[in-house]
């Protein structure tokens, strides 16, 4: 007996078989059927879909047979793979490859054996479709050619097996994707929560809007009163979005909050934010924001802008009256040698600060993108919350483009909302 040698391209031809994970599957009708074809075509008794393992020929598909595998040294499929057409054994008896192979001397007892190679995309030939018979015989062209169909249709039916694998593949990733998503979304939701502290939020200084165009935003917004009746603000823009960003807000929140508790001047905030940044987060991590200190008794605003885009003061029917512009690097990236730069801003009459995140800027409205002077002609039309005797904020005054990512944050600015 002679064993069919080793095909030069062995491991590659592994590889692609195993890739197909079509290897010890169920038993599947469409590829029964067509084997069924091949024996009543060519009028034999066996039939089989071989593929052609490291050690084993195993049979996806076989009739007339009960083994689900043999071993590759004895297999006559072993030396089909070497072939560009279909090897045919007339009478294996008299082959000196096989007269004394144990399938032609035991069962399946093998005379007359002719197979199909299956040949992937790539050219390499994982398998055979054959053919068997316990006594010689021939074929005729008509009978060559429709195995050489009926294989090339096994080929193609392993080809959409792949293909459902790597569907079945994208799906389950897709899936725990999803799983992941919703778990870290759920997480920011939590630290965004924690570190807007929304009670301080909800008071009657402040009214704010948040919408990431995606399920997870780098915008933060927070706000408290010190000690001392001052009531300060945070608009922040981190690099990123979802769980990166918000592990990038998280110092600064605890810093903010913690130093507003203490009375502590706004620069020392500013330095402390940019300092805790540049030490604890890697490096292109950086974090725009603007910085607002609101003193009702003296009736003025201390600003500190790095990189928030829009911080404007308007009057009561929405006109900027003062602009705030951007005069600092974003919290991470100053490297601290200069104090920061703020500026002091009394108001003579009833208002609210306006500021929002480059998002807003970016977003399109009616076809077109916001930009400042857009944004400016939107806020006239809107026209100023009125502020109740009490000093209430009434309705919003401002509805952003349903697309738009950010946040902004309009703070009327009045001796009665600061008592």
């Amino acid at each position: 007996m002679l064993a069919a040698p080793i095909p030069a391209n062995e491991a590659e031809r592994l590889a692609a078989l195993h890739s197909l994970r079509i290897l010890d599957t169920s038993r599947e009708e469409a590829y029964d059927r067509l084997i069924a074809y091949a024996a009543r075509t060519c009028e034999v008794p066996i039939a089989l879909v071989s593929l052609v393992d490291a050690n084993r020929q195993w049979f996806k598909s076989r009739i007339g047979i009960d083994a689900c595998e043999t071993a590759r040294d004895i297999s006559f499929c072993g030396h089909t793979i070497l072939q560009s057409d279909v090897f045919i054994i007339e009478d294996a008896s008299r082959d000196e490859r096989f007269f004394d192979n144990p399938l032609v001397t035991g069962a399946p007892h093998i005379r007359f054996y002719a197979g199909a190679p299956i040949v992937n995309e790539d050219g390499l030939a994982l398998g055979t479709v054959c053919i068997i018979d316990s006594q010689p015989r021939s074929l005729t062209p008509l009978q060559i050619d429709a195995l050489r169909h009926v294989a090339d249709h096994v080929g193609l039916l392993m080809e959409m097996h792949r293909a459902r694998q790597h569907i079945a593949d994208y799906h389950a990733a897709l899936e725990a994707y999803r799983e992941k998503a919703e778990e870290e979304r759920q997480l920011v939701g939590y630290l965004m929560t924690r570190m807007m502290s929304p009670q301080q939020l909800d008071a009657s200084a402040i009214d704010y809007w948040m919408r990431p165009t995606e399920s997870l935003g780098g915008d933060l917004i927070a706000a408290s009163r010190s000690p001392h009746g001052k009531y300060y603000v945070l608009v922040a823009d981190s690099t990123g979005h979802g769980l990166p960003a918000a592990v990038n807000l998280l110092p600064i929140s605890r810093i903010f909050y913690h130093m507003v508790e203490k009375n502590l001047p706004l620069s020392l905030i500013v330095e402390e934010m940019n300092r805790s940044i540049r030490e604890q987060s890697p490096v292109g991590r950086f974090v725009a924001a603007l910085l607002l200190c609101f003193d009702a008794f003296n009736r003025s605003v201390e600003v500190w802008n790095g990189a928030i885009p829009v911080a404007v003061y308007l009057d009561l029917d929405g006109r900027p009256l003062r602009r705030f512009p951007p005069a600092n690097l974003p919290l991470g990236l100053d490297d601290g040698e200069q104090p920061p730069r703020t500026e002091l801003f009394q108001w003579q009459q009833e208002g609210q600060f306006f500021a929002c995140t480059d998002g807003l800027l970016e977003a399109p409205f009616d076809g077109h993108v916001t930009g400042e002077e857009a944004l400016d002609a939107r806020l006239r039309a809107a026209g100023a919350r009125r502020l109740s005797a009490g000093g209430a904020i009434a309705t919003r005054c401002f509805i952003p483009p349903e697309s738009s990512e950010g946040c902004f944050a309009p703070c009327p600015v009045s001796p009665t909302i600061f008592r």
